[in-house]
């Protein structure tokens, strides 16, 4: 809660009214704070013949810090226990780290369903959902109330 002072002013007669705590803004409660993490990158680069391998990832401050390896032209990652063990695929030289970059990534917690409506015309697939929602709650509502033939 977010609280500020107000200052003391003096009344009718000079006294000082005392200083009080008052709500400054309400914080909705459906709102979350985003997760911000941070992540090393680097390339990954021959001593020998200069070619790029590929590229290395892990997350600052992490109690276990797990190295991601993507080899080049790969789109998924490999966790790898040591990066000094990696070998160039082309000569099997000694690789080395290089042009070393920190990436901030942030992550929100969204329910796009429980969004305020915006104005003018809703899309298309809206539109379509809302009736595809609507005409199954009708044929529940009709499940229930229809009587059971014994």
């Amino acid at each position: 809660m977010t609280m500020t002072m107000t200052p003391s002013m003096p009344n009718a007669s000079g006294a000082s009214t005392r200083s009080t705590l008052v709500d400054a803004a309400p914080i909705d409660a459906n709102t979350t704070k985003p997760v911000v993490r941070h992540f090393l990158e680097a390339d990954v680069k021959c001593y020998l013949c200069g070619s790029y391998v590929g590229s290395i990832e892990s997350e600052q401050r992490s109690a276990a810090r797990s190295v991601q390896f993507r080899r080049l032209g790969d789109d998924r990652s490999l966790p790898i226990l040591s990066w000094r063990r990696l070998r160039c695929e082309r000569c099997n030289g000694p690789v080395y780290l290089d042009e070393t970059r920190v990436i901030t990534r942030r992550y929100e917690n969204l329910d796009w369903a429980e969004e305020r409506p915006r104005r003018g015309r809703p899309p298309k697939h809206v539109v379509e959902e809302r009736r595809r929602r609507l005409a199954e709650a009708a044929a529940l509502e009709t499940e229930t109330s229809a009587p059971r033939a014994a």
